[in-house]
């Protein structure tokens, strides 16, 4: 018998929402939702009731039961470092995700939330899980030495899509991921390169650190950013800004990548460098990634949104020719790629894993929940936060 497997990924403005019968995709949706206006500190869980109604309605519309679903799988916003792989979402993970007081929050966070309140609410016991977290990083210790006493490096990726489109090109040479060595080369808004070592991420580069992307600064001189910070007295909010509010499209005066490549095409000279200069920065980082992995690559893969990119995409395979044969899989998986960790796990295929550690600096999760009460007493008459203290 087929299994029902439900995958939830939050958005900066919808939950993308997919549904399937084993790997088979049935339906595929955004839910926009109506984005709570939040005065003063934002927390996790200002969102946690409108997008969870936005789901409710949709699987009611659409005649599926929660009841009927085999397991529940979210994006991986992790509490922690993490392996690669699968998690079980339990009361730790949710309370470690719910009660920090950092003043802002990925929306990948929200995710696991999402999938444990759906999961309660069948009433079944079927498991929800995150798979493939955003902090999920097992890379050697010499990737996480940097120049700087006391601060240590982060080895991420597009950890979801990377390791899916890793998987299925190991499968068109004719090898398991675990046995193979790959470069993806995730081109999306954002950018990510990593090296895949039989079947672990020993080193990548994202934007910070490396490519300029459509939507993403890059790497750039740390001596401009002392001069931006403590000569031109720039805001946090403005150096944010400049970081996600910088990269190719902020050159010109176009929504997307799709009408950049009209400029080139139509002969803007402009265009074409800057364009052939976000695809010199990605070969660098593949080269970058073809080191860590002994100059060794079975093949390059070249994924997400900008792959669907001929024009691109040929550009970047002309300089990576010599190193490796270029498989592209365009697009981003990640609905897919959950769906098929899932379905790993309900086949016996994959163990789910459990996330035990206790946030940073505390000794009891009473004593963190503690903390969080002391630090937003503007939070103690919501429901839903007092739902998850009392889980």
């Amino acid at each position: 018998m087929q299994k029902k497997i439900l995958t939830i990924n939050p958005g900066s403005t919808s939950t993308k929402l997919a549904y399937f019968l084993d790997d088979n995709l049935v339906f595929e949706k955004n839910l926009d939702f109506p984005k709570p206006i939040v005065k003063g500190q934002v927390h996790v869980l200002d969102e946690f009731e409108a997008r969870m109604k936005s789901i409710l309605d949709f699987l009611e519309e659409n005649s599926i039961k929660l009841e009927d679903i085999d397991i529940f799988v979210s994006r991986g916003g992790a509490p922690g470092r993490v392996e690669y792989g699968a998690y079980l979402i339990d009361k730790n993970v949710i309370q470690n995700l719910c009660f920090g007081t950092k003043p802002t929050y990925h929306a990948s966070n929200l995710a696991p939330i999402l999938a444990f309140a759906l999961a309660k609410r069948a009433g079944t016991n079927r498991p929800a899980i995150f798979y493939d977290a955003v902090a999920a990083d097992m890379a050697p210790p010499i990737a996480h030495i940097s120049g700087i006493p006391g601060m240590e490096r982060h080895v991420g990726c597009h950890n979801l899509n990377a390791r899916m489109v890793a998987r299925e090109a190991a499968q068109r040479i004719g090898k398991k991921y675990e046995e193979s060595k790959l470069i993806v080369a995730h081109v999306g808004g954002g950018i990510s390169v990593s090296a895949h070592n039989h079947g672990i991420i020993d080193d990548s580069v994202m934007c910070d650190e490396g490519p300029m992307s459509p939507q993403r600064a890059g790497r750039i001189s740390f001596i401009a950013m002392i001069e931006m910070c403590f000569i031109q007295k720039k805001t946090m909010k403005e150096m944010q800004a400049i970081t996600d509010q910088g990269g190719l499209l902020s050159f010109f005066q176009v929504p997307d990548m799709i009408e950049l490549e009209k400029l080139v095409e139509n002969g803007d000279a402009k265009a074409e460098l800057y364009y052939k200069a976000m695809a010199y920065q990605v070969a660098k980082a593949v080269g970058e990634m073809y080191t860590v992995l002994d100059t060794e690559a079975d093949a390059i893969v070249l994924t997400g949104g900008v792959s669907n990119s001929k024009m691109f995409t040929s550009w970047l395979a002309k300089k990576l020719k010599n190193i490796a044969p270029v498989i592209i899989i365009p697009g981003e998986l990640e609905m897919l790629a959950m769906a098929r960790g899932g379905l790993r796990v309900l086949n016996g295929e994959e163990e789910i894993k459990q996330y035990n550690d206790l946030p940073s600096g505390f000794t009891s999760m009473s004593d963190y929940i503690d903390y969080f009460k002391s630090q937003r007493p503007d939070l103690l008459t919501s429901d839903i936060v007092n739902e998850m203290i009392t889980l």
